[in-house]
């Protein structure tokens, strides 16, 4: 086997760990990226305003309370609430607009529902549509509603809330898409325990945004030539590899026929050969030279003479020798 062998199997084995690391970095990196562009961005918005319609009294010493004020149940008699909602596009189309708003009495245990405005609908053309509703609530007679309810259902929860609920959904046909969206802006007043104390108001102003987007798929050309590389590599140096272990391993295998008989020989006559060291060289003492014809009369010459039987590997041959004086017994195993 040569020499070289090894070393190329190493090398082989080091840029092919080296080329699978790569190829696992390279599948793990996107080779293709997702961009949208945008065409057409559209807003909803929803606004409630409201005044507190007051009972006389000396807190305020007036009849009419703007929002930023706190509200006390006991003399506040309505609510007159105003909702307004507003649909915006960078597009014109037709748009038409579904709409319906429900009022809920509720706490944790009981609730019940109101229809302020039935389902409806409106439609326009243009970039916008607009819808406002106004209601005014009588807060004495909701506080005595949830009172009877809490005591028909035994729940007698601390806190309840009335919320109005409008249900919105616009469609808007626009050179660049359709628009489907629903929107529902709460606006809920909670009462305070037997509908005495502060009342808290909350959703005064709601906004959803929204665009109508075209998506396209950009192909990474570098990643994906990246890893079709790797592959590649991987696949030629896992050949290589394997062609360099056969080889390896079929040159442990083969032995030559003149390897099997020095094999044979030096395993039966172990006890009567020497290995020289290096090649011998002694053609100045040896002026003759006998070549026999086989190992077993060198056997019977060295024992005639009571001499060692010298080995030495060379470049082309196996040889045997017993040295007597300036003469050589030779028996020779031509290599392959």
């Amino acid at each position: 086997m040569s020499r070289s062998y090894p070393l190329k199997y190493m090398c082989i084995s080091i840029f092919l760990v080296i080329s699978v690391i790569g190829m696992l970095y390279s599948l793990n990196l996107q080779d293709e990226v997702e961009i949208s562009d945008i065409l057409c961005r559209y807003e909803q918005s929803g606004t409630y305003n409201y005044l507190a319609i007051l009972y006389p009294n000396i807190l305020y010493n007036k009849t009419i309370l703007e929002p930023g004020n706190p509200i006390y149940a006991p003399i506040t008699h309505l609510l007159n609430i105003t909702f307004h909602y507003n649909f915006t596009s960078e597009k014109i189309g037709n748009i038409t607009l579904y709409y319906a708003i429900y009022g809920r009495l509720a706490s944790k245990k009981w609730s019940k529902n109101f229809t302020l405005v039935t389902p409806s609908v409106k439609r326009a053309f243009g970039d916008s549509i607009t819808y406002t509703f106004s209601t005014s609530l009588n807060i004495t007679r909701i506080i005595k509603i949830a009172e009877k309810l809490r005591r028909e259902t035994g729940a007698l929860e601390e806190f309840y809330d009335y919320i109005i609920t409008p249900k919105m959904r616009v469609i808007a046909e626009t050179e660049v898409g359709m628009i489907d969206k629903k929107f529902e802006p709460n606006f809920t007043i909670s009462f305070p325990k037997g509908g005495d104390g502060y009342i808290d108001i909350k959703g005064l102003s709601h906004k959803d945004e929204g665009t109508i987007e075209k998506r396209k798929v950009i192909v990474l050309g570098w990643v994906r030539g990246l890893k079709y590389t790797f592959m590649t590599l991987t696949g030629a140096l896992s050949v290589a590899q394997a062609y360099a272990i056969w080889n390896i391993m079929s040159a442990r295998v083969r032995m030559s026929d003149a390897d099997k008989k020095l094999k044979m020989i030096r395993k039966k006559y172990k006890d009567l050969i020497v290995e020289a060291g290096e090649t011998v060289t002694m053609k100045e003492k040896v002026t003759t030279t006998v070549n026999v014809s086989s190992f077993k009369d060198l056997v019977r010459v060295a024992d005639q003479l009571m001499k060692p039987i010298i080995f030495s590997s060379e470049e082309k041959a196996y040889t045997f020798r017993v040295i007597d004086g300036a003469t050589e017994y030779v028996y020779t195993i031509k290599r392959d």
